[in-house]
C-alpha cells in the first residue's frame, strides 16, 4: 500500500472557501466569534464543568423511528457506535464489523462502502468544518494497492441537515481522483436520523441504541466538542486489520 502522489489531490488540504467558520480555538481552549446562541451554550456546559456536576445530556440514547430500511437487531457485540462529531472505519474482516450512528438532524450521518474491498465508514458531522478538516480521505487510502482507484457507495441521511454540513460533504467527496465517490442514497430532509452499516454485506440498516445491550454514552465532553464544532470530525475507530485484494 503506498501514499497516492501529490497530483491526485484535487483540493487544499483545508479548502474553507464558501463555508463560514463558526469559531476559533486557541491554546487556552477559549472561543471567539461565536454566535449568541452557542456562546451562552458553551458559558454554562462550561459552568457545569468546573463544577464538576453533571451536564444534561444533549444526544439522547435512542433514534425516532425508522426511515425505508430494516432495523438493526442483532449483532450487537460486533458494533461501533459513532457518536456526533466523530466517525469510524472498518472491514468484513474486522472483530467489529458494524458501524451506527443516531440522533442525525440537523447533523448529516454518512455511510460509505467499499464494494471491492468489503470496508467501509460512517460519519456523524455537525458542523461544515468537521468535514473539511477530517483525515477520511487518508484513512481510506489505506485500502489502495499500489496506483488503483477505489469506489465507495455514499449514503447520507439525517432529519432536515443543515444544508452547509451537506455541502461541505458533497465538496469533500471530490477532492481524491483516486476515490471515487458515488451518492448512491441521499435523504437529508426529512430523511431517518439513524443509519448502521454492515461491512460483511453492506446493507444499510435504521439503528437505536435502546436495542444494543453493550451500548455505552460517550462523554460530556465530547458533546461539547461536536456542539460546537471544534476541529474536524475526530476518528472513533479504524480497523488495524486491512486485507490484502
Amino acid at each position: 500500500m503506498s501514499t497516492p502522489p501529490k497530483d491526485l489531490i484535487i483540493g487544499p488540504e483545508y479548502d474553507l472557501e464558501g463555508f463560514d467558520t463558526p469559531y476559533e480555538i486557541n491554546e487556552e481552549f477559549e472561543f471567539s466569534n461565536l454566535t449568541s446562541e452557542r456562546s451562552e451554550l458553551f458559558d454554562c456546559i462550561s459552568k457545569e464543568l468546573k463544577a464538576e456536576q453533571p451536564i444534561t445530556r444533549f444526544l439522547p440514547s435512542f433514534t425516532y423511528e425508522t426511515f425505508n430500511r430494516p432495523r438493526l437487531q442483532k449483532d450487537f457485540d460486533k458494533l461501533v457506535d459513532v457518536f456526533m462529531g466523530k466517525w469510524a472505519i472498518t472491514n468484513a474482516e474486522d472483530e467489529k464489523p458494524i458501524l451506527a450512528t443516531f440522533g442525525a438532524g440537523p447533523c448529516l450521518a454518512v455511510a460509505g462502502y467499499l464494494p471491492e474491498k468489503k470496508a467501509g465508514f460512517v460519519a456523524h458531522y455537525s458542523l461544515p468544518n468537521t468535514v473539511l478538516e477530517s483525515n477520511l480521505l487518508f484513512e481510506l487510502s489505506k485500502y489502495q494497492q499500489g496506483d488503483e482507484t477505489l469506489y465507495v457507495e455514499i449514503h447520507m441521511t439525517g432529519e432536515d441537515c443543515n444544508k452547509e454540513t451537506v455541502d461541505a460533504f458533497k465538496k469533500y467527496m471530490t477532492w481524491r481522483k483516486d476515490i471515487v465517490m458515488e451518492i448512491v442514497e441521499e435523504h437529508t430532509s426529512g430523511g431517518d436520523s439513524s443509519i448502521a452499516l454492515d461491512t460483511r454485506t453492506g446493507e444499510t440498516f435504521s439503528y437505536s441504541s435502546l436495542d444494543n445491550p453493550h451500548y455505552q454514552e460517550h462523554t460530556k465532553l465530547d458533546e461539547l466538542k461536536a456542539l460546537l464544532g471544534m476541529g474536524g470530525a475526530e476518528l472513533a475507530y479504524a480497523s488495524k486489520n486491512i486485507p490484502d485484494s
